[in-house]
């Protein structure tokens, strides 16, 4: 029986010298088992995704799924989903997909009771599912995809486990922020702001809030409201950089980066049925997005070289033309943390004396002047 057990005499002198510890045989035993689908490598993995404590209560398991392609699951993943007793889920036709597109047979597939918690329901449910819990059930809270409590429904029932002094623990996987950081090209320190409000004022306000030189700022948002999210962008930041990916990891995947003027040209030329769904967006300010590592001062220090005075110029230049006032200009930018405010006014002021004198035919000589005013400067 020890040798069933445990691999050496080590462990075998533990049991033996140690026969009051509750649970030790058992414990021991799912840490050094070995079988098809019981470890992996060296049986050093146990054979369960997760382990009760003395009083026999198991976490709660936030489980990650697949964005699209079922065979992203993790092998872990996978066996606490055969393991659980009840599993908590967005909807339960969408998980009842993924179980019979992930077990092959019916033999295979998960025993588990399938209970819906979504956004409307979640507060209802949260006593539910920690009674669950305590009771010494295995629970598993997933999303329709990617990880629970990140732009889906779970974070409540986490904060409640832990203020009930529950264990959580995290089975990791998919999520569709580190999916498409990953392909953008971008920062990777990140501002992370999920769906945005459906009215333009708020909207427009937390783009405001997101945008900071030197990071990536990751947003989801529908298909249909891409373009109205995109035009308020293309107002307040006119060089900004966008990377959207719509249907990931699935068969029509696409992932697009390009600024944010030829982004809403291409979807304005896109059928109604390339419409449809959920997108992510990863934008970056080019000329002032510094390197991962640079401290924010950093990047704050270095955006007001010579050449990234010209671009906030061109940008200065298109919010003037577009109606704005030099104010309302000066206040945009400011809010984007390119520079002091002073260093700001005196751009846009250039900016609209440059249309001025465009519109009277001396553009070309004022704007000489300005660009050795500003080496001159810079000396």
């Amino acid at each position: 029986m020890l040798r069933r057990l445990a691999p050496g005499p080590i462990l075998a002198a533990l049991i033996a010298s140690r026969p009051y510890i509750p649970n030790m045989r058992r414990i021991l035993s799912t840490v050094t088992r070995r079988g098809p689908g019981r470890g992996v490598g060296d049986g050093s993995v146990p054979i369960r995704a997760s382990i009760s404590d003395q009083n026999g209560v198991h976490p709660l398991l936030v489980l990650a799924t697949p964005l699209g392609n079922p065979e992203d699951i993790s092998l872990r993943a996978r066996r606490a989903l055969s393991e659980a007793d009840v599993i908590y889920c967005e909807d339960t036709r969408v998980s009842q997909g993924l179980m019979q597109a992930v077990y092959q047979s019916d033999n295979d597939r998960p025993s588990a009771k399938l209970r819906s918690l979504h956004s409307h329901n979640e507060g209802h449910r949260i006593e539910e599912v920690l009674e669950a819990v305590k009771s010494g059930q295995r629970v598993a809270l997933i999303s329709d995809a990617g990880t629970p409590g990140i732009s889906d429904p779970g974070a409540r029932v986490v904060e409640a486990a832990h203020q009930w002094g529950l264990k959580v623990s995290p089975i990791p996987g998919p999520s569709a922020v580190s999916t498409l950081l990953s392909v953008s090209g971008m920062p990777s320190k990140h501002i992370f702001l999920g769906f945005l409000p459906r009215g333009r004022g708020q909207r427009v306000a937390r783009l405001k809030q997101g945008l900071r030189p030197g990071y990536t700022l990751v947003v989801f948002s529908p298909m249909r409201d891409v373009i109205e999210l995109l035009e308020d962008l293309r107002d307040i930041a006119p060089t900004a950089l966008v990377t959207l990916g719509r249907e990931l990891t699935k068969k029509y995947e696409e992932v697009k980066r390009l600024p944010v003027i030829a982004l809403i040209d291409s979807l304005n030329n896109r059928p109604e049925e390339e419409k449809r769904g959920e997108a992510s967006l990863c934008v970056c300010l080019p000329g002032a997005t510094g390197k991962d590592g640079d401290s924010e001062e950093t990047a704050q220090s270095n955006s007001l070289d010579l050449e990234a005075m010209e671009r906030i110029a061109k940008a200065a230049q298109k919010m003037l033309l577009s109606g704005m006032s030099r104010r309302d200009t000066t206040e945009v930018l400011s809010g984007l943390d390119l520079g002091s405010k002073r260093e700001l006014m005196k751009i846009v002021l250039e900016a609209s004396e440059a249309l001025t004198d465009e519109a009277t035919g001396d553009g070309a000589n004022r704007r000489d002047k300005q660009r050795r005013k500003r080496k001159e400067g810079k000396r």
